[in-house]
């Protein structure tokens, strides 16, 4: 077993924080230089990235004080105790960061999918379960930091403090990584039953139910961190280096969360950054050809041969069928049927309010 596992978090942190903070700047960038529009998603989305950054900075000033270290290689006490109450204060942002970008989640479909005009049923079953795991997210932060009355005890067995039974702080975080865990699912798989009946073809329906299911990949995150939380509750917990672990899966299931959430905002960055390579890589196709049919021959005193001549012809066929080729598939299309945004959703909206879902 590693003696410390410090390092390695504070990277697994910050790499994980810096993808969902540039695919955030994307979502932004989008939604209000491109698209002009943003939506109370956005709001949630930047709050919840907060709180990741907030979680990677404590952290990595956790992990200077201790965290990460084996509990028994602590020599003075006074440095465990303050390693073990960055250990709390590191925790605690955590709380919220598996929970809010289920909200924004909630709200993406909700104007994806139009449910707020087809059914309120369905959209109670779409807020709900999102409004619950904010609320779960609460109680599980007073249960964590009311374990110990004075708090002190949390980090200082000294403080005299009464603590409640490990064992409640057990279950409240298995219930609450278990929950996680399903709502992550549940929103993977509410598109899919969704999107099945929208009037366009297969293709495309399995390309959008793709990118708005991608928060799945958080669910399996969550249910390996519920794998984590019993290390931290046994009698003589190493509580420092099980923490660590515990922490940066909680940042990894925030991040993916936030990434996953973000994807579908990013579709008109991607089509204008596309269509500029693409239209680039056409002009320099262009100049290519013009620079071979001007080619010159050192045998034939400047003059081009007739060979160079005839391959450039040649040439320009084949340019203009790989012209033809780049109208026939744009990119921008491409990228419109692989990435779901607001601009290229609301077209289906209409064909989404005509069926009825119940």
């Amino acid at each position: 077993m590693r003696g410390n596992i410090g390092p390695d978090t504070n990277a697994i942190n910050w790499i994980f924080t810096s993808a969902a903070i540039c695919i955030v700047l994307l979502r932004f960038l989008s939604r209000f230089r491109l698209s002009n529009f943003a939506g109370w998603d956005d709001l949630v989305i930047l709050i919840a990235l907060v709180l990741v950054i907030l979680e990677s900075g404590v952290t990595s000033y956790a992990i200077s004080q201790g965290l990460g270290q084996h509990i028994n290689e602590f020599e003075d006490p006074a440095k465990l105790v303050n390693a073990l109450k960055w250990t709390v204060i590191a925790d605690t942002p955590g709380i919220f960061v598996f929970s809010t970008p289920k909200l924004a989640f909630a709200i993406l479909l909700d104007r994806i999918l139009n449910v707020g005009k087809t059914s309120k049923a369905l959209k109670a079953l779409l807020y709900t379960p999102a409004v619950l795991s904010v609320l779960f997210s609460v109680a599980g932060c007073a249960v964590w930091l009311r374990q110990c009355d004075p708090i002190e005890g949390l980090w200082d067995q000294t403080a005299g403090a009464e603590c409640l039974s490990t064992k409640v702080y057990l279950g409240v975080g298995l219930a609450m990584c278990a929950f996680s865990g399903f709502l992550d699912f549940y929103y993977g798989v509410i598109p899919i039953l969704f999107i099945s009946r929208l009037n366009m073809d297969t293709r495309r329906k399995i390309h959008i139910s793709i990118m708005l299911g991608l928060g799945t990949v958080g669910g399996v995150v969550a249910i390996w961190k519920c794998t984590l939380f019993p290390a931290i509750t046994v009698p003589d917990a190493d509580v420092t280096y099980a923490s660590a672990k515990l922490i940066y899966a909680t940042v990894i299931e925030g991040c993916v969360l936030i990434i996953a959430a973000s994807i579908p905002a990013i579709g008109p960055v991607l089509r204008v950054s596309l269509d500029k390579v693409a239209s680039m890589s056409g002009r320099k196709s262009r100049s290519s050809y013009q620079q071979f049919d001007h080619g010159y021959d050192s045998n034939s005193h400047g003059m081009a041969t007739p060979q160079v001549r005839s391959m450039a012809k040649g040439g320009e066929n084949t340019g203009m069928e790989m012209q033809s080729m780049g109208r026939t598939q744009n990119v921008g299309e491409i990228v419109a049927e692989t990435v779901v945004d607001v601009d290229v959703t609301e077209k289906t909206k209409e064909d989404a309010s005509h069926d009825r879902w119940l």
